[in-house]
């Protein structure tokens, strides 16, 4: 849980695509629509982050991000680390292009941030958090929510990015969702 504006957030695992395999898939196997402009749409996002002041590469692949998601729960509950181990998991993926389905990148993470190695090597040897995955997911299928990001505040959803005002009057309660059902 994260505490600015006064605002908690609170950062739920959602595995999008769990049937990609590790080794992930280009864009464009992903998407499967030859007439989708991939590097347009890598060139928006592009220009999106540098209006924020973000660094952003843009992969041309996707991959299956479950065991990342594990290790970021046991980064959260065991060692109060969560924060820390998302954004050095986004900057990997959004701006080194690494695949967060491999081992060793998960383990560069965790011990670029002096976790320790051998009790994250466990975690994911023995799947420790997959039950904590697996009730964010359930969690996200009673809210109907079928892609990230996606904001829940209210009794109302938010999806997509959005400009930080929009994301802070829609925590706020002040606009902006659509009604839960």
């Amino acid at each position: 849980m994260y505490q600015d504006y006064g605002i908690a957030v609170v950062w739920r695992a959602f595995p999008l695509h769990e049937e990609i395999l590790d080794t992930g898939m280009t864009l464009e196997e992903f998407i499967g629509d030859p007439h989708v402009d991939i590097a347009g749409m890598l060139g928006k996002f592009k220009r999106r982050a540098d209006e924020c002041g973000l660094p952003f590469v843009g992969s041309p692949m996707i991959y299956n991000t479950r065991m990342a998601q594990e290790l970021r729960a046991w980064a959260h509950e065991a060692h109060g680390a969560g924060k820390a181990f998302e954004q050095a998991a986004f900057a990997a993926y959004f701006v080194d292009g690494k695949n967060l389905a491999r081992t060793d990148v998960l383990l560069d993470i965790v011990r670029d941030l002096d976790l320790p190695e051998d009790e994250a090597r466990n975690v994911l040897n023995t799947r420790t958090y997959r039950q904590h995955v697996d009730s964010d997911l359930d969690r996200a299928h009673g809210f109907g929510i079928m892609s990230a990001p996606t904001f829940i505040a209210h009794n109302k959803r938010l999806v997509g990015a959005h400009p930080f005002g929009v994301l802070l009057d829609f925590a706020q309660g002040r606009e902006g969702g659509l009604s839960v059902m």
